[in-house]
């Protein structure tokens, strides 16, 4: 029958064997203290530091692809404007404009003036206010100064104000440049006595259309029946001629 053995331990703490049958062991000796006589044949291979493991981060769902948002659109009842880019501090050259001096001059100095105000993108500046309810081009809608409360505003809202003015005073340079003297005369100042802007380039077409051109049907139809009752006298065909070419340009370079 084998021997089967347990351990007990002794008073002083150290363990030893003890047969199933009372009789004991020796203690095991301890181990050999480690010195550099057997550090020899002793062989070490150290452990790799390895990283902690980090958790795996949960995948992300795809996100499915966003349908497109539809274009704004702007109606037109209710249009929007966005500034124009000629911020330039320099004027338009006004070298191809003629003297505005009378009405025979309105045909030729009208389309030189509208063509420069039309290559500066700012025509909106000196277009009439369409009647209430007229759907007009996006482009021929009126531009017209941000209101502003003088007693209360905030800085963005003067600098609109600034702004509006800064190009209103471009399109009026243009209108104004190539006047003759009697014409000149005829347009107010910009300010008041006070300082505030009393007039737009708007009110200075207006001005002169009035004055050396056709602006509704109802002078259309005064040009019309005051040249049609003009009759050569004697043979000045000239002057007839003149009165003739005088009303045509007054009707073709107003609206």
């Amino acid at each position: 029958m084998p021997t089967r053995f347990f351990h007990a331990y002794i008073d002083d703490g150290t363990p030893s064997r003890t047969t199933l049958f009372g009789g004991s062991q020796p203690p095991t000796p301890p181990p050999r203290p480690f010195s550099a006589q057997n550090q020899r044949h002793a062989h070490f291979s150290p452990l790799p530091l390895l990283p902690p493991a980090l958790p795996l981060a949960p995948a992300t769902p795809p996100v499915p692809n966003a349908s497109p948002l539809p274009p704004v659109r702007n109606r037109a009842s209710t249009p929007t404007r966005s500034l124009p880019s000629y911020t330039k501090p320099d004027f338009p050259n006004l070298a191809s404009v003629p003297l505005l001096s009378s009405a025979n001059d309105w045909f030729k100095w009208y389309t030189a003036v509208l063509q420069i105000i039309e290559a500066t993108g700012l025509y909106d500046h000196i277009v009439d206010i369409p009647p209430a309810g007229l759907v007009v081009d996006p482009t021929a809608y009126p531009s017209l100064p941000p209101a502003l409360d003088f007693a209360n505003y905030t800085d963005e809202e003067l600098e609109d104000y600034r702004t509006w003015w800064t190009l209103d005073d471009i399109v009026s340079f243009v209108l104004v440049g190539k006047l003759g003297p009697v014409p000149a005369s005829l347009i107010p100042p910009k300010r008041d006595a006070w300082g505030s802007p009393q007039r737009s380039a708007r009110d200075v077409l207006r001005i002169l259309r009035v004055k050396y051109g056709v602006h509704d049907a109802g002078s259309a139809a005064l040009v019309r029946e005051s040249v049609l009752s003009k009759k050569v006298i004697g043979n000045d065909v000239s002057s007839y001629v003149d009165a003739w070419r005088k009303a045509v340009l007054q009707v073709e370079g107003s609206h």
